[in-house]
């Protein structure tokens, strides 16, 4: 969300720190809503929080992979936007073990910490692979890559 208010307001810091401010706005009511007494909304506050980043990279890798498919297959650009789409789905990947579920054994999250950086590891080595076939695409052309 936060990437995607940076694009409606550009570049202006003060815009985007106040579309900022919004979204976690929206949670705090969100929190306050769902009845949680003042003094404990630090663990659901960073829970929604970190979600809704991971969400927003699962949801803009989406979209860039639907975009992608519109490339020419001989553009060469097919295996740099793949490596875009790799890189947003391991940083989401990432994402997702690293809030605290409110009520979650410390085992169950020490499983999902495993299991993303297995998953994450997956998707760097395909986004390594489309940066390698993307620069020997460049070279195949004549540019020094």
């Amino acid at each position: 969300m936060t990437v995607e208010g940076s694009l409606i307001v550009e570049d202006d810091p003060l815009a985007i720190e106040a579309t900022r401010h919004g979204y976690f706005g929206g949670l705090v009511a969100q929190i306050k809503v769902g009845g949680f007494p003042p003094g404990t909304w630090d663990a659901p506050l960073q829970e929604m929080w970190v979600r809704c980043l991971e969400l927003r990279l699962r949801r803009t890798a989406f979209d860039w992979s639907n975009l992608r498919q519109e490339l020419p297959a001989d553009s060469g650009e097919r295996s740099s936007a793949a490596a875009v789409d790799a890189l947003l789905s391991a940083a989401a990947e990432l994402l997702n073990p690293f809030y605290p579920r409110v009520y979650e054994e410390d085992a169950t999250q020490l499983a999902r910490l495993r299991s993303a950086f297995r998953s994450a590891g997956a998707y760097v080595v395909a986004a390594r692979r489309g940066i390698e076939a993307h620069r020997r695409f460049l070279k195949v052309r004549g540019f020094d890559a």
